[in-house]
């Protein structure tokens, strides 16, 4: 199977697009909600590419049946890049689609 992820990106310059695999997403999501700051990935993610501003980013990942997070992150703690603190808001949109792997 793929997991195929056209992402769209306006405001900021960049976002980092991550997929992580449940068990790190659920980590992820407690860090968030429990401590300050952005939440980082406890384990390597089976994608971190940095989504730039304007057009469509197409990517595809191959993945075993199971749950997966997409961990979008404005801020220089998790991905590749390394926004400024005041980078802006970024409006983000989304497709998953799986499908049979390429």
């Amino acid at each position: 199977q793929a997991l195929y992820l056209p992402i769209a990106l306006d405001g900021a310059a960049v976002v980092d697009a991550l997929l992580v695999g449940e068990a790190a997403g659920r980590t992820m999501i407690r860090s968030y909600i429990h401590a300050e700051g952005p939440a980082v990935p406890p384990t390597p993610a089976l994608l971190d590419e940095p989504v730039p501003k304007h057009g469509v980013w197409k990517r595809y990942v191959l993945v075993t049946p199971g749950r997966y997070y997409l961990v979008l992150d404005n801020s220089a703690a998790a991905g590749r890049s390394a926004p400024p603190p005041n980078g802006g808001s970024a409006r983000v949109d989304v497709l998953a689609l799986l499908g049979d792997r390429p």
